[in-house]
């Protein structure tokens, strides 16, 4: 099963979800002494109840690290890039449908 496009930006562009995924964020609790990896890892198994692949944690990383940038100078750009991969974890095909 997947979403189509309509169903996919819905999700991307919901207020509901996007506030969803900061209280998903604010759950994993990661500080920035904790490998991102780990906290990758366990966002996994919190919304789908499995551990993250080794491919996975490497794409999340990228997408991270790339949030972090893009914001530059915000003191707050890691937590709100954690937000953001939480909003995207939120949003994949695995955790809308089970199986």
């Amino acid at each position: 099963k997947s979403t189509v496009a309509p169903q996919a930006l819905a999700m991307l562009n919901s207020p509901i979800i996007r506030d969803l995924a900061t209280r998903f964020a604010t759950r994993l609790g990661s500080s920035e002494n904790t490998p991102i990896a780990e906290t990758i890892d366990q966002a996994y198994r919190i919304a789908l109840s499995r551990p993250a692949t080794d491919e996975e944690i490497q794409t999340m990383t990228v997408f991270i690290e790339r949030q972090v940038k893009l914001r530059g100078e915000d003191p707050n750009a890691t937590s709100l890039a954690l937000r953001d991969f939480c909003h995207l974890v939120l949003c994949l095909n695995e955790f809308i449908y089970i199986e």
